[in-house]
């Protein structure tokens, strides 16, 4: 899938909540709306997004079909470098991961994660008991858990900070769930555990 067919699914991905929102002229087929019917058919079917059965009322007085980004259209949309280059253009704040496999920015009022897909590059190499390429690629991160970690550091300003990525949770490519590791947390940021109020 080209740039330009992707163009929209990323700005849903990017802004919108949990990579859900209209799809712009998703239900026009032909020039009218400029092939949006015919570009959201060729995302569903390759797996880049699904409709969610809802609309959304658009800025026009109607509505477009709502629309999610599955976990391989995000790892589409991170890979192709789409995302970083419409970070380039229209700036949002960010925030950064960084680990053994590298770094990767991420939105952080959407915590869509914006590039590179957090994985080792090709001349990676495991050891015996070492996870593969592919099985690294199936954890990467593609949403961070935003709401989680302003819950768990109220007073940190989210923007320009750089995050090992234990200490994140995340929406990941196989589209599970990883919570952040704790013990790596109390051994590395103590004191910063919420207490719990009755």
């Amino acid at each position: 899938m080209d740039a330009e067919n992707l163009h929209e699914l990323a700005r849903i991905f990017r802004c919108g909540r949990q990579g859900v929102d209209g799809y712009q002229w998703g239900d026009t087929p032909g020039a009218d709306g400029n092939y949006g019917k015919e570009t959201l058919e060729r995302l569903v079917t390759a797996g880049y997004a699904e409709r969610t059965g809802r609309d959304v009322k658009n800025q026009l007085g109607g509505t477009w079909p709502e629309v999610k980004v599955t976990p391989t259209g995000a790892r589409a949309l991170i890979e192709s470098g789409v995302l970083l280059k419409m970070q380039e253009v229209f700036p949002r704040a960010v925030a950064f991961g960084r680990g053994n496999c590298g770094n990767f920015t991420f939105d952080v009022t959407s915590g869509a994660v914006l590039g590179p897909l957090y994985v080792p590059d090709e001349t990676y190499s495991p050891g015996d008991g070492d996870p593969s390429r592919d099985e690294l690629i199936a954890v990467a991160p593609i949403r961070i858990d935003v709401d989680e970690l302003l819950e768990r550091y109220p007073d940190e300003e989210l923007e320009g900070h750089s995050y090992d990525v234990l200490d994140l949770g995340f929406q990941n490519v196989s589209g599970n769930h990883a919570d952040p590791d704790e013990e790596w947390r109390d051994q590395f940021r103590p004191g910063t555990r919420l207490s719990c109020r009755m």
